[in-house]
């Protein structure tokens, strides 16, 4: 006798097995998605902090050379006796930090494009050209389908599935079997033969225990899958509370705060030429008006880094 056999689970345990395979190459496909826009958002905060480091690096080599010129226009004032020692001590003193501020400025900002290149793993080295930072604009509140939350219900989905298998394993499974066979004696014939029977499972304490631990599972997916909303919706609002608050400084520098520092910078120069203010004065008002520019790159830097952790807002 020969023959062939084959054992198949009940039917049901196909189509779970089937509707699981497809929710984990579905779930497959929201990681890509999921790590391609992180990937974007380190990206694009990168190349910010480096245009940003650039603004701040030409207003660093503006200022050396403004308070170079005052160093040396001090010095000769004290050289004949038109200022005392003092005055001329602080303007080294100041020229000597903002010098300092500028290369280390210009280190940071060696360090950010390479951290830049870096994440973009190319074997061309990028560069940032010169421009107007501007305010980036939010894309969208809505987290209907945030690919986050879409994952989230993915994994519930295959949590649904696995339990499903398991509960389908306790039902019969069927055993078919086609066979023929023959014998030695005259005249003998191939005589065919087929078994249709069911698999009937003895022991279900085993199956009882995997369907329990399919159900631990489904009910620990429903809570992550709440858990992330939850927090993903509070991490929406805490970042449009940020995006708001350097929204305002940012406003406030564009109506008063950049022509106050225009008009600081101007008066002041006039008026230390012309004998109005000192020398402390006059290094007070240039340090302000220099307070109010670079607390705007800040300020601008910090917005558009809270804009795009919303527009890429992940968990």
């Amino acid at each position: 006798m020969f023959g062939i056999q084959q054992s198949l689970s009940f039917p049901g345990v196909y189509s779970s097995q089937l509707k699981a395979l497809k929710s984990q190459a579905e779930l497959q496909r929201m990681i890509y998605e999921v790590h391609r826009q992180q990937f974007m958002k380190k990206v694009s905060q990168q190349y910010y902090q480096v245009a940003v480091l650039q603004k701040r690096l030409q207003y660093y080599h503006k200022l050396d050379s403004l308070f170079s010129f005052f160093r040396v226009a001090a010095e000769k004032k004290h050289e004949v006796g038109e200022t005392n020692y003092l005055e001329s001590l602080t303007a080294q003193s100041k020229a000597l930090q903002v010098k300092t501020k500028t290369m280390q400025t210009g280190e940071d900002l060696l360090t950010a494009l390479q951290q830049l290149n870096a994440t973009i793993q190319s074997d061309t080295s990028y560069t940032v050209p010169d421009q107007e930072i501007q305010p980036l604009v939010v894309t969208s509140k809505d987290l209907t389908g945030h690919p986050g939350i879409l994952m989230q219900n993915e994994l519930q989905r295959l949590a649904g599935n696995k339990l499903r298998i398991e509960k389908n394993r306790l039902l019969p499974g069927i055993d078919l079997e086609y066979f023929m066979g023959t014998n030695e004696g005259e005249e003998s014939e191939i005589y065919p033969g087929y078994q249709i029977g069911l698999s009937i499972p003895l022991w279900f304490g085993a199956q009882r225990s995997r369907i329990q631990a399919a159900k631990i599972e489904k009910e620990i997916s429903f809570s992550d899958a709440l858990n992330y909303s939850i927090s993903l919706k509070a991490r929406q609002e805490e970042l449009l509370t940020e995006i708001r608050k350097y929204g305002e400084a940012i406003q406030q520098y564009e109506m008063n705060g950049k022509k106050m520092a225009d008009e600081i910078n101007k008066f002041a120069s006039m008026a230390y030429e012309n004998g109005e203010i000192d020398v402390f004065q006059y290094v007070q008002s240039l340090e302000n008006a220099a307070a109010l520019e670079l607390d705007y790159l800040d300020n601008l830097n910090n917005y558009n880094r809270m804009v795009l952790e919303l527009n890429y807002l992940f968990l």
